[in-house]
């Protein structure tokens, strides 16, 4: 023992006096006890009684006498062992009246009006307490504190109307005289508390926390809990990361996590539906003008818009509609440029920047729920591996509102769709549409994967392929479901491209969105998941994955095939290794 030691062990600085350090002493020595009786388990106990130990020998360094001292101390009475489970009853005490002013927080003078205020406050905060305390032990503390509450309004309610006390000189307190049990009546609730329900110790050193940084972390995290119990989200998650900042307590942490997610959702959940507000008024705005200018200024406003697909259809219609006029009447060339068409801006080629925007942008939240996933006995047309239906409950996710398009693809890879023709070596000649907002084709399961490490490098983010079982709670409209049997209607020439309304791909976002507005998750290209095909059971499952063997599942059916095939339970397996013109890809996260 060193003096350094010593001193930090009674909380006390250099030069102390002998009053001083024997007033320190008794006061850790009874906090120390009323730990001891109250600690929930004999490791508790064994840590307490070693601290008490360390506390005796800083004090006899100082020139304490120990058996002597300690005989002079206040009993703190036998140690009880409650069985498990068991709420030790509270007796109610007759307080002091400086124990009663402590109690109710006030000091003298005080008017009526103060002291119900504050009896008020305290009873309140108290009865909340006793009402969400997890077990009994902590239950019979808040109990004891109501009790010790009521004495101290009890006693100073007859004081309020008395005259005041005589004045008298006041002794110094003999150093020998012993502190007054009561006073640490809220200490008491306090430690308790803390012992019990958020600090188990883990060794000697998590006994150091100081009482006061204790009493703060309790009272931020119980305020915590109330909002969080209100559900007022924003001031529940800043009470917690008040409570995390004092204290580093695992609750705590799990409690700033999930509200964090939960805040996510709800301002993105905002963002995204004052984003399709914004849209949808600018739309009906380009829409009354019916001008190559207002479907420009609507892109350049919402390039990946809902209805930009539809905008860029316009201009293009509005361009025909002029030129065929101008051939048919044969105007003169004065008139022409007098009455030639405003010209389209070109559209310059976006950054590599802009275009990673781009796709985080278009990230759909899919709040997780449970579904009937597979092949119902309402819906026909089925394959045995898609039977039976059973139900899937899958976690939060989002999901690509796009496939993966050409643009995108050349930005991360360095490729173009003709040159994945060319690495593909079939023979035969690259006849498919190109374009920044055509999907991307030609492409294995490896290559996806190529893609997505890459940009995942780039953005330090953890985008992936989605698994079956989000693939199709997303394709079928999450928990806004209409139970389609396409993504979004149940007639596919609304809401995708196949071999009955085209014979090649198309621009992504061009048909109507499903549910919760994604688009093309029926027909265009088939889209890889992350997992290999599994048997269906009937039993309900988490988050299920496919075996890790070698194939891989499509989804989602593509412009070669009939109807039935871009159902949102077709399934596919292939060799990762397989890729055509009609095999693409969106990303999750």
């Amino acid at each position: 023992m060193n003096e350094q030691k010593a001193l930090e062990l009674l909380d006390l600085e250099p030069g102390a006096s002998a009053s001083e350090i024997r007033r320190a002493y008794q006061e850790i020595y009874n906090e120390l006890q009323i730990r001891l009786t109250n600690a929930p388990t004999e490791h508790q106990k064994e840590l307490y009684r070693k601290r008490l130990a360390a506390v005796e020998d800083a004090y006899i360094f100082f020139g304490g006498e120990s058996e002597e001292d300690l005989s002079e101390l206040p009993s703190m009475g036998p140690v009880e062992h409650l069985p498990e489970g068991k709420v030790q009853a509270s007796k109610p005490q007759r307080v002091s009246e400086s124990a009663a002013l402590e109690i109710l927080g006030l000091s003298k003078p005080f008017s009526k009006g103060r002291l119900l205020d504050a009896y008020k406050g305290k009873k309140e905060d108290f009865e909340k307490g006793l009402k969400v305390a997890p077990n009994n032990q902590i239950k019979t503390a808040f109990q004891k504190s109501l009790d010790d509450l009521e004495n101290a309004f009890s006693l100073l309610e007859t004081l309020v109307s008395s005259p005041p006390p005589k004045v008298e000189t006041v002794k110094q307190s003999s150093p020998n005289k012993k502190a007054s049990p009561l006073i640490w009546s809220i200490p008491v609730l306090i430690i308790i508390i803390a012992g019990i329900w958020f600090f188990t110790p883990k060794g000697e050193e998590q006994d150091e926390i100081s009482q006061e940084l204790r009493d703060e972390f309790i009272k931020a995290k119980s305020q915590a809990d109330i909002l969080a119990e209100k559900k007022y989200w924003d001031q529940a998650l800043e009470k917690y990361k008040e409570a995390y900042g004092l204290l580093a307590d695992t609750e705590v942490i799990d409690s700033i996590r999930i509200i964090g997610q939960r805040l996510e959702t709800i301002v993105l959940d905002a963002k995204a539906k004052e984003q399709a507000a914004t849209e949808s008024k600018d739309w009906a705005a380009a829409q009354r003008a019916n001008s190559t200018a207002g479907y420009l200024d609507f892109i350049k406003k919402h390039p990946s818009g809902a209805y930009t697909s539809q905008a860029e259809e316009k201009v293009n219609m509005l361009e025909k509609h002029i030129n065929s006029n101008s051939n048919k009447n044969h105007i003169s060339s004065t008139a022409q440029k007098t009455n030639t068409q405003e010209p389209i801006a070109e559209i310059k080629k976006k950054t590599r920047a802009q275009i990673i925007e781009e796709i985080e942008r278009n990230m759909v939240f899919v709040q997780g729920g449970t579904f009937t996933m597979g092949c119902t006995s309402e819906e026909q047309a089925c394959k045995d591996d898609a039977k039976p239906s059973h139900q899937v409950t899958v976690n939060d996710f989002r999901i690509g509102k796009f496939e993966i398009t050409q643009e995108q693809w050349e930005a991360i890879m360095g490729t173009t769709a003709r040159q994945q023709h060319e690495k593909s070596g079939y023979e035969f000649p690259f006849d498919f549409p190109e374009g920044p907002r055509f999907p991307m084709y030609y492409v294995k399961w490896s290559q996806a994967q190529e893609f997505i490490h890459k940009l995942n490098q780039i953005t330090g983010k953890n985008y992936r392929l989605p698994t079956e079982a989000e693939w199709e709670y997303a394709a079928r409209g999450g928990n806004q479901s209409k139970n389609f049997k396409f993504s979004g209607s149940n007639k596919l020439n609304e809401v995708g491209w196949f071999a009955g309304n085209s014979s090649k791909a198309q621009e992504v976002g061009s048909k109507k969105p499903n549910e919760i507005g994604i688009y093309d998750m029926s027909g265009n290209v088939r889209e890889w998941c992350r997992d290999d095909m599994r048997d269906y059971t009937s039993s309900p499952v988490h988050n299920p994955e496919g075996p890790d063997r070698t194939g891989r599942v499509l989804r989602g059916g593509d412009i070669v095939v009939d109807e039935d095939i871009c159902s949102v339970f077709f399934r596919v397996r292939s060799t990762p290794e397989f890729y055509y013109w009609y095999v693409g890809f969106r990303l999750a996260l």
